[in-house]
This record gives structure tokens, C-alpha cells and sequence, in this order.
């Protein structure tokens, strides 16, 4: 976004009746093409934030380094800004931003974007020691106080008696609130107007027609900026003065500032610096391309970078600090004064000259103070360039040139300006070699190296020998790649066979290393730069990288400073006056600042195109240091000059904002501020997020790289290089947290960022209360299942129990059915065959007779009573009818055998009823021993039994008779009655006896049946 005016020839700096030149570093101006509103800019702020703010004739712009944002009046919309002139910006102690436009002063509630309009109009703004405003109108001087939300009178016109109001024949144009806590106006008629903490006025007249007071220096003096320069005054002893340093400043003066290191930049007919120190003086920033500083100045300011700003008639202009100095020499086709086309491959220097050789354009000399270029071709004829590929030169003793082409070795003559060829061939059928390396050692004697090995020249007479024994040992490489000249006078010389030779010039005695038959090494292009580290030891830069050799040991070991870096080659090394080591690559230069310390590994700093270089591909030992200390390199496009001590990188961490969070749902969109907003509370039903973020600098902004995170999203940090915003899905309910770092075009980092807290809450039915109500719900449901289930199996345990119990119940009613009545009929009938034996023995027929007709009865009986017994036991239940027809049976059996009594049974009821077959058996022998007893014991003349079942499931059984009753004797239970009481209890039935002397006898029985008591 900054438009970069420090290219070749594009700054002059010049001085303006000023004693010392200033290179103005990088200028940039921003206009309408890059989004300003308007190019009438009169007022710059720099929020707490790090946005820049403009007002101009037109709107108000908010600067983020790549994009404006612009507020206007629309009188359709309240709350917009009041008027689109804004004239002046301030931000007081709260972080309110006022703007004094046209109609009067506004305050941005920022967040909301709304626009307060205070009627009270104002030329100024200033602070007090309490962060409050303070602003001038046409009835005094007043401060607004926050907690009302108004402003309160300081002090009331008129100020002096017989004097006229500041406004608006006599416009307050500055205030300023000194150290003192006063405050200070200055007016269009050069007047001072000095308002103390009581409310008091003091005037003085000012002897410039207009006097603007800008600021207070350490020793309290004002600095005023006036219509003939810059004065000051003393309000100790009330005197004006010239400002020191100030006195070749003329012209009006309009904005004045002074910045956080001292110096005073003065906006007049020119930019003018004024260096702190006793020896202040002014100096002239100027430029010679388009010229954004020759036009009206309106306001100045300093960034939180460092950076000056101007508000000018012509948009804005920075002067940026951190804008890489590099001057780039390239060819352009249609200017003769350029360099040669090509690629550079060599450059030197000389007393203010620098020579660059490329690779089909030939030689050329360049005046680094004026820019001319001298360009030298191979022609035909003796005194030309001897090759169009100028792989080497080399500015040597005797005011001679040294170049090494492809067609070997040249010497230009300074003085005839006439080129001389070396010969190096062994007869004059040899073809010259080709010369890659030239240097000269401390006796000043020339040294080349060649494709055929290494020659040394006298500089005097051009006599070239071979000297024996470099690059023999490798016939089949004899080139020489490298030369250079320690601080010792030794010659080291590197091969392309990457053997490494320790020569003595004086001696020609030689010391070879095979360096070349180490794995790290095979196949490599030899050793192109050679340079000392410092501590005894070599660099060595190759194709293969950069190598530490250790001549003592002569162990070879890759660099530690580029073990962190891709394997890239090492073209050309270079210390500068500091010591650092530079580096050309493939992919820029490299600067390490302190390459032999241990923990200084990483590289310092990467310079490629983005830092203004023209190219980021370099060429083997294309690197030169200027007599003045600076460097020059060449690249396939050019060659560059910087000066390492100018070349200062941003330190600056930048401010990192979030601008805006959109908010993606079903229905559309929506958009979020999110000014002071900690935290965001998102439904759940949010489709999407999107993020916009933005690092406030201003140096390079295009350059600057991001890395964001969602915490609970993103499992790591996502580097998103220039891009400004993050997008993601619908967040699941949870809570997470968006963070954003960024880091400068030098690489410095805010790792702190900025960053907001989400929270998705969950729908109602996912809620922690909803959940636990459905636990609970889900338990409670979950309890009473297992209470169901395990109530079922209890019951049918129960019954399981009741069951065994009812069968281990009927086992003992048959076992005593058996033994009770068919035993004893079985006993009788055993007595009876042992009384008829007896009787048989005593010869009496008829006894015998008697008792085999008894015999006969009882075996019938217990015959009847099994039959009944297995009757039972022949089925799981009895209905009450099929019980009723066997007790039916059964009487009918005992009416045939007698008279009377008559025997009768009937059944009423549900006639389907059932009971166990144990129950029915019991009921049958009770009613069969109550009958016996009515017909033995009661002389009845009718017995009747009664089966009745009713609606409450249970079994009414009645024997009744019309006998007399005889009541048994004490402690007899009567006739049966005992085991009909217990026959029934065993059951679970009722047991009742009614009976009346004259009325017969009632057995009654009341049995519940059992569930599931139909058949």
C-alpha cells in the first residue's frame, strides 16, 4: 500500500540552506488510488488501537495499513457524523475519539459506530493532567466531563477587558496543556493566551502576525511554529525567541512536531528536520520523483512504529524508517547511462566507483555519487574488453582494473583508459583461459585464478607464470573457483574439485587439502568464496552450502549458523564493518549479525524482493565492501548497494486487531463489532463464523503474516500467511477461544495477539438441567422396571414357593387320606380275617359267615374311599360342578343302603369355579364325615349338602340336617367335628357349626378359590 520511492536514482536528498545532506530514506504516499476519501487531508490521530485516523474535506477515514474504512454525513441516518469537513482529531484519556468538523465537535461511541453532536464549535483540542478534553470555543475555554456527558466553562469571554473575543475575527488555533497545569492558546493574530488552574487569563502579544504554540521542551520553553519560522517562548520571563537550530527556517510555519527521540520535524515551503543536541540544525527532506513533500503541510504525527506522517494538500505522506535502503542498478534498455545487460557475475570498487561485470553485457563503471553509468564492450581492436562475460574483477595496485572474461585476462589502464590482454596461454596456439578469480596479495602482485589453474602477474610488466602444484591432483577438474588474501598475506585457493590450497606468495610453497573426497562434497562445483571468520578459522561457501575449515586440524564441518536452513548454495561471503556475515543465495541475502557465537545459530535476517531487491537469485562471487562500508551484490537482474548500518529492521511487535465477526445463520447473515468486546455468546443453531483480523503496521503491510487458532477447534496454530480472515463450520456446543497473532515484514511477532472467548451454549434439550431431569426421569423409569420385573419374579417365587408348599401340602393330605382311611379300613379288614381264622377254628360256620360279610363291607369302603383318592389325584383342579357330581355320586351310593335319612346335593353359582384337586378332596371327605355323623348320631330324616360359589371368589359349602342335637360330652369335640375343623383350616377355609335342639344341625365351610378360577 506504501508507495516506495527509494529506487535507484529516485532520492536525492538535498539541502535547503542547510549545513548537512539527509538521505530521506523511503517516502510514501497514500492518495484516493489506495481508498483515501479525499486528498485535502488536514488532521492525523493514531488510536490506542493503532488505527490511523484522516480527516479530510471529505469524510473520515480509518487507516489500517492496506484499507480505509469512511464515515460521511447521511442526513437519512442518525447518529452519522454531523459534517464531512473534519478539521482536527483528538483522543482523550477515555478513549473517545472527537472530531471537530464543520458544524461543530462529535464523539465516535466506537462499537455501536454512532456520532454525538455537541453544538459547541472549537479550532482545537487539547488534555489536562487528568486525561479530560479540553477545547476553545467563542465563549471560553472548556472541559467535558464524562460522567454528565457535557462540557463545563473553564473561563468566560471576554478574557481581558477592551479585548475581543478569539473568535472569530481572532481564531483560537492551538492549545496546549503544559507542565505547569496550564493552559495555553494561540490565536491567528499571534496572541497568547495563558488560562490558569483557577480560571485566571493572561494575555501577551506575540511579535509574528500569527504564532502557533506546538509543544513544550524539557526546559519549558513553547515552540512556536509563525508566519517568518519557528520562535519560542519563555513564560518565566515572558521573552520570544528564534528556536535554536531553526534559523534558516523562513517561510510559514503551520504544523510543528516533535518526536519520541527529540528531533522537530517542521511542515513549511519544505520538510524540514531539526536534529536535537547543541548543534541543532535544520535539514530538507526532499524527492525527486513525483513530489508528495512540495505542497502545503497541515498536520504532522509520529506512529507507534516510529514512522512521520503528513496530512498534506496532496493526500498523506510517511517517511517510513524501516524501509530497506537498497539502491538497485539495473539495466534499462532505453537509457545508455545504465548498466550493461545481464546477469551480474562480478562487481568491485574504487574511489567512488563501482564496476559491475555480467554475462553477455560486458564492463560497466557507475558513479555511485551522480548515478552515471560508463558502459564497456568487447570490440574489435587490441584496447577493448577482452570478453563479454566479465566473470571477475578486481580493483588492483597501480590504478589498474582487473577483469577476468571468458577470453582471459584484462588490465584497464585509469589513467589511458586503454585495456591491455594478459597472456596466460602456454604458446600462442593456445586459446586463453577463461579467468573466474582475481585478487592481488600484500606484496602487489596479481593473482588469477583460470580454468587451467592458478597464475600469478606482475602489475607492472603483466608477466604471468602458472605456479605448479594447484589443482594437479585433479586432472580432470584444474580449475580454480576461488581466491582470497587472509589478514596474514597467505593465499588460500579454492578449486573446482573443492580441494582447498594454503599458499605462500613469497615462497610459492603450498599446502593442499583434500577437501573434496569428503561425501559432503562429491560432485560439488569447487569453493567460490573464501573469506576469514575471525577466530583463525575460513569460511568456505560452495554449491553445497556454507563450510567452517579449521586449517590446525584441517577437519571441514558444516556451518552451525545454517543447519537450520535448506541446503541452498553459498555464492559470495562478505563481512561487513560490524562483523556480521553476509551471505548471497539463490533465494536473497543473508545476514548473520554475530555468526561465530554459539547461540546465534538461526539467520538474522532473510532479504528478499518483498524488501526491495531486485531480484532474489545472486551469482558466486558477485559481493564487493565499499570503501565507506557499504555492500554491493550482484543477482541476476542487477546489482545492489546497501548500507548495513541504515538497514535497520522493525523491532516493533504489531498491534493485532479483530475488525469485524460475521455471524452466518439460516436467515442471513449478520455482522458484529467487536470494539471492546472480551467475549461473544453464539446460538446454537449458528451455521458459520467468520473472523476478519488486521495487525496494525504500517511498514511493509503487505508482508505481514498471520497464524490463528480456535482453542477446542484447530489442534495446532493455522499459518495463514497474508490472509486476514479465518472461516469456520457451525461450532458444536462448547466453549473455545479465537486467537490471532501476526508478525511484521521483518518477522517480528506479536505472540500475544488478540483474542476473544466463544460460548455455544446447547439447546434446551442438551442442557446439563434437562439431561439430569431426563437421568432422573430415565432412572426413576429404570428403578420402577426393575421394581416391575423384580416384583414379577418375587411373585413368582412366591407362587413358585406356594407351589412346593401346596405340593408338599397335598403329599400330606394323601399320605393322611391313606393312612387315615383306607389304613384303617385296611386294619379293620386284617383284624376281621384274624377273628374269622379264629372263629373258623372253633368250627362255627356262621360267625365265619358274619364276619366275612363285614370283611367284605370294609374292603368295599376303602375300595370307594381309593377310588375317590385317585379321583382327585387324577387332575390339577376340580371344577365345583364335577365336586358337586361326585358328592352327588356319593350320596346317591348311601341312599341305596338305607331308607332314611334322604341325602340330597345341589350346586348354585358359578358352577366353573375351580380349586386343587387337595381342596376338592378335603371338602369331599369333610361333607362325607358330616353326612356319616347326620345319619349316625342325628336321627335327621334329610340331610342336604350345598355347593355355592358368589362374586367375591369364594366356595360356601353347607351340610345341613333336621336331626336332634345331641351336645357331646365335656372334652369330647364331638362327632368329627375336630377333623372337619382342621381339614378345613388346612385348606384355608372358614370352619362354623350351627345347631339348635329342635332344629337340626348346620356345618358350613367358607373356602376363598384361588386366581384364575375358571375352567
Amino acid at each position: 500500500m506504501m508507495l516506495t520511492l527509494a529506487a535507484a536514482g529516485v532520492l536525492a536528498p538535498r539541502p535547503a540552506r542547510a549545513q548537512q545532506n539527509v538521505d530521506s530514506g523511503a517516502i510514501g504516499a497514500i492518495d484516493t488510488r489506495q481508498g483515501l476519501s479525499n486528498n485535502s487531508a488536514f488532521t492525523l490521530l493514531q488510536d490506542h488501537q493503532g488505527f490511523m485516523w484522516v480527516g479530510t474535506i471529505d469524510g473520515l477515514n480509518r487507516f489500517d495499513g492496506v484499507s480505509f474504512a469512511t464515515f460521511r454525513h447521511d442526513p437519512d441516518v442518525p447518529g452519522s457524523l454531523a459534517n464531512n469537513t473534519v478539521r482536527r482529531l483528538w483522543e482523550d484519556g477515555d478513549r473517545n475519539l472527537w472530531i471537530r468538523t464543520a458544524a461543530g465537535i462529535d464523539r465516535l461511541e466506537r462499537g455501536a459506530g454512532v456520532f454525538h453532536h455537541y453544538s459547541l464549535q472549537a479550532q482545537a483540542f487539547a488534555q489536562d493532567a487528568q486525561g479530560r478534553l479540553l477545547v476553545a470555543a467563542p465563549q471560553g475555554l472548556f472541559r467535558y466531563l464524562a460522567e454528565d456527558d457535557r462540557f463545563e466553562p473553564v473561563a468566560a469571554l471576554p478574557w481581558a477587558e477592551s479585548d475581543p473575543a478569539p473568535f472569530a475575527e481572532d481564531p483560537v488555533w492551538r492549545i496546549l496543556y503544559d507542565s505547569q497545569d496550564r493552559t495555553w492558546l494561540s490565536t491567528e493574530r499571534g496572541r497568547l493566551y495563558r488560562v490558569d488552574a483557577d480560571g485566571g487569563v493572561t494575555r501577551t502579544q506575540s511579535p509574528w502576525a500569527r504564532a502557533l504554540v506546538e509543544f513544550e521542551d524539557e526546559t519549558g520553553r513553547l515552540w512556536v511554529g509563525h508566519t517568518r519560522g519557528v520562535g519560542t517562548f519563555d513564560p518565566a520571563d515572558s521573552q520570544f525567541g528564534d528556536a535554536p537550530g531553526a534559523e534558516h527556517i523562513t517561510a510559514s510555519v503551520l504544523p510543528m512536531l516533535r518526536d519520541r527521540a527529540g528531533t522537530i520535524w517542521v511542515g513549511a515551503d519544505r520538510l524540514y528536520r531539526i536534529l536535537p543536541g547543541e548543534t541543532a540544525q535544520s535539514m530538507v527532506i526532499e524527492s525527486t520523483a513525483p513530489e508528495p513533500l512540495s505542497t502545503r503541510f497541515w498536520d504532522i504525527t509520529q506512529d507507534q512504529e516510529g514512522a512521520i506522517w503528513l496530512a498534506t494538500a496532496a493526500g498523506l505522506v510517511r517517511l517510513d524508517p524501516f524501509a530497506k535502503p537498497f539502491r538497485n542498478f539495473v539495466h534499462n534498455p532505453t537509457d545508455p547511462a545504465s548498466p550493461g545487460a545481464g546477469p551480474v557475475v562480478s562487481v568491485a570498487s574504487d574511489d567512488g566507483n563501482l564496476w559491475i561485470g555480467t554475462i553477455g553485457g560486458g564492463l560497466t563503471r557507475l558513479d555511485l555519487t551522480t548515478g552515471d553509468a560508463h558502459r564497456y564492450a568487447e570490440l574489435p581492436g587490441a584496447d577493448s574488453l577482452c570478453g563479454s562475460e566479465v566473470w571477475a574483477v578486481h580493483s588492483g595496485p597501480g590504478e589498474q582494473t582487473w577483469m577476468g572474461t571468458d577470453r582471459g585476462l584484462c588490465a584497464l589502464d585509469a589513467n589511458t583508459g586503454r585495456f591491455a590482454l594478459v597472456a596466460l596461454a602456454v604458446d600462442s596456439a593456445s586459446s586463453e583461459p577463461a579467468v573466474f578469480a582475481v585478487t592481488h596479495d600484500l606484496s602487489g602482485q596479481v593473482w588469477a585464478g583460470t580454468s587451467s589453474g592458478l597464475f600469478r602477474i606482475d602489475a607492472a610488466t603483466h608477466a604471468a607464470v602458472r605456479v605448479k602444484g594447484i589443482a594437479e591432483d585433479r586432472p580432470e577438474q584444474p580449475g580454480v573457483a576461488g581466491l582470497a588474501v587472509t589478514g596474514d598475506g597467505s593465499l588460500w585457493v579454492g578449486t573446482s574439485g573443492s580441494d582447498l590450497y594454503h599458499l605462500d606468495p613469497t615462497t610459492l610453497r603450498t599446502t593442499r587439502f583434500a577437501l573434496g573426497d569428503a561425501r559432503a562434497l562429491r560432485g560439488s562445483e569447487g569453493f567460490w568464496a573464501i573469506a576469514e571468520c575471525g577466530d583463525g578459522n575460513l569460511w568456505l561457501g560452495s554449491d553445497r552450502g556454507l563450510f567452517v575449515f579449521d586449517p590446525a586440524s584441517g577437519e571441514l564441518s558444516e556451518a552451525e549458523l545454517t543447519r537450520s536452513l535448506p541446503a541452498a548454495p553459498a555464492y559470495a561471503l562478505v563481512h561487513d564493518n560490524d562483523g556480521a556475515l553476509w551471505v548471497s543465495t539463490n533465494n536473497g541475502l543473508l545476514r548473520f549479525q554475530h555468526p561465530l557465537d554459539p547461540n546465534s545459530s538461526s539467520v538474522a535476517r532473510r532479504y528478499t524482493t518483498g524488501d526491495g531487491l531486485p531480484h532474489a537469485e545472486f551469482n558466486r562471487r558477485a559481493a564487493a565492501r565499499l570503501s565507506d562500508g557499504r555492500l554491493a551484490f550482484g543477482s541476476l537482474a542487477g546489482t545492489t548497494v546497501l548500507d548495513p548500518q541504515r538497514l535497520l529492521d522493525n523491532p516493533h511487535p504489531p498491534p493485532v486487531v479483530i475488525t469485524s465477526i460475521e455471524r452466518l445463520r439460516r436467515e442471513g447473515a449478520v455482522t458484529i463489532d467487536p470494539y471492546g468486546r472480551q467475549s461473544l455468546r453464539l446460538p446454537h443453531d449458528d451455521t458459520g463464523l467468520t473472523f476478519e483480523f488486521t495487525a496494525l503496521t504500517f511498514s511493509d503491510p503487505e508482508r505481514t503474516a498471520y497464524a490463528y487458532r480456535l482453542d477446542n477447534f484447530d489442534p495446532q496454530w493455522v499459518q495463514a500467511g497474508a490472509q486476514r480472515q479465518a472461516r469456520y463450520p457451525a461450532l458444536a456446543p462448547g466453549t473455545y477461544r479465537f486467537h490471532v497473532r501476526a508478525a511484521n515484514a521483518d518477522g517480528v511477532w506479536n505472540r500475544e495477539g488478540v483474542s476473544i472467548a466463544i460460548d455455544v451454549p446447547p439447546p434446551w434439550w442438551a442442557t446439563l438441567w434437562f439431561r439430569l431431569l431426563a437421568a432422573s426421569g430415565l432412572f426413576t423409569a429404570l428403578a420402577l422396571t426393575i421394581r416391575q420385573v423384580s416384583t414379577r419374579a418375587l411373585r413368582r417365587r412366591v407362587r413358585d414357593l406356594e407351589l412346593a408348599r401346596q405340593i408338599h401340602l397335598e403329599r400330606e393330605r394323601i399320605s393322611r387320606d391313606l393312612h387315615d382311611n383306607i389304613g384303617a379300613r385296611v386294619s379293620t379288614i386284617l383284624a376281621g380275617v384274624e377273628l374269622a381264622q379264629l372263629t373258623a377254628g372253633s368250627g362255627n360256620r356262621e360267625d365265619v359267615d358274619d364276619h366275612l360279610v363285614t370283611l367284605r363291607a370294609e374292603a368295599q369302603r376303602a375300595m370307594d374311599q381309593l377310588h375317590e383318592t385317585v379321583w382327585s389325584l387324577n387332575r390339577e383342579q376340580v371344577t365345583v360342578g364335577e365336586l358337586a357330581d361326585q358328592i352327588h355320586e356319593h350320596l346317591h351310593e348311601q341312599q341305596q343302603l338305607r331308607d332314611k335319612p334322604s341325602l340330597r346335593c345341589e350346586a348354585a353359582g358359578d358352577r366353573r369355579a375351580v380349586l386343587s384337586s387337595g381342596h376338592a378332596l378335603e371338602i369331599f371327605r369333610l361333607i362325607q364325615e358330616a353326612v356319616q355323623n347326620a345319619i349316625r348320631h342325628a336321627d335327621a330324616h334329610h340331610v342336604q349338602v350345598r355347593l355355592l360359589t358368589d362374586a367375591a371368589d369364594s366356595l360356601h359349602v353347607e351340610i345341613r340336617d333336621d336331626g336332634a342335637f345331641r351336645q357331646p360330652p365335656p372334652g369330647h369335640q364331638g362327632f368329627g367335628l375336630a377333623g372337619m375343623r382342621i381339614r378345613a383350616e388346612q385348606i384355608g377355609g372358614n370352619f362354623s357349626l350351627e345347631s339348635e335342639t329342635a332344629g337340626g344341625t348346620a356345618i358350613r365351610v367358607v373356602l376363598p378359590l384361588p386366581p384364575m378360577r375358571r375352567s
